[in-house]
């Protein structure tokens, strides 16, 4: 190992450590979602992070998560969708990732098609991306790291919305199914990518968290009128009302 300085006959510092030293003292990190001195999530707000069972399903569509939606998780979305902050999309991919290996694990497919939900273009543009194309992309090279699947897995960005729609988050759930009822369609400038989904092609739903499911329904609604049926759908948190 290479060294940098010597201390005695015996006490040495590798190079990388202490990088890490200095960068520590001059950018402490603190917890994401309560801010405390410590790691990028600490220990406390980490175990409000639970994993979450598969039984949830939107139209006899499977619904798998990587936990449920709680403060903790609700403040990573946030972090991630809002202040574009890497970390906490980091840690998102890596919930969607679980719920996609939940979901595999029980589909033959010889590839599959993910498929991110689309977001309204007032908001797109008052962030300046959009949020779930840049979840599913991160997710995409998550999965290139598994030398048995990652090249079975691709991108469709498939899905439109066809008229004016709401912030959902400011919704009761009567609210949100009204605000996205027939707002989604198979994307016009898709048109000719309907040829490249194949035979044996599994189609999978992503997004970064379901409550009430009123958006993969919509999205369900839009593939099926098409002839597409979804194989499965993948979100990083979910509602816990969902198993009760």
């Amino acid at each position: 190992m290479r060294m940098i300085f010597n201390l005695g006959d015996s006490c040495y510092v590798p190079r990388r450590n202490y990088i890490q030293g200095i960068s520590d003292l001059l950018f402490p990190k603190i917890c994401l979602i309560c801010e405390e001195p410590g790691r990028d999530i600490c220990a406390p707000c980490r175990k409000g992070i639970s994993s979450a069972p598969s039984c949830a399903n939107v139209d006899k569509v499977k619904i798998e998560a990587g936990a449920i939606y709680t403060d903790s998780t609700a403040a990573l979305v946030v972090l991630a969708k809002e202040e574009n902050n890497s970390s906490a999309r980091s840690m998102l991919v890596e919930l969607l990732y679980a719920g996609l290996q939940a979901a595999i694990s029980e589909l033959d497919y010889k590839s599959y098609v993910l498929i991110p939900m689309p977001s309204s273009k007032t908001a797109n543009r008052r962030r300046g991306y959009v949020h779930s194309v840049v979840l599913t992309k991160l997710l995409l090279k998550r999965i290139c790291l598994d030398e048995v699947h990652g090249r079975n897995f691709y991108i469709g960005d498939f899905m439109d919305i066809n008229r004016k729609t709401f912030d959902q988050s400011q919704l009761n759930a009567d609210g949100r199914r009204k605000n996205l009822q027939g707002a989604f369609e198979f994307a016009q400038s898709s048109a000719s990518k309907k040829m490249l989904i194949r035979e044996n092609q599994g189609l999978l739903l992503v997004d970064d968290v379901m409550t009430t499911g009123n958006t993969f329904k919509e999205a369900i609604r839009a593939l099926r009128i098409e002839g597409f049926e979804p194989a499965a759908a993948l979100c990083a948190c979910v509602s816990g009302k969902r198993f009760y």
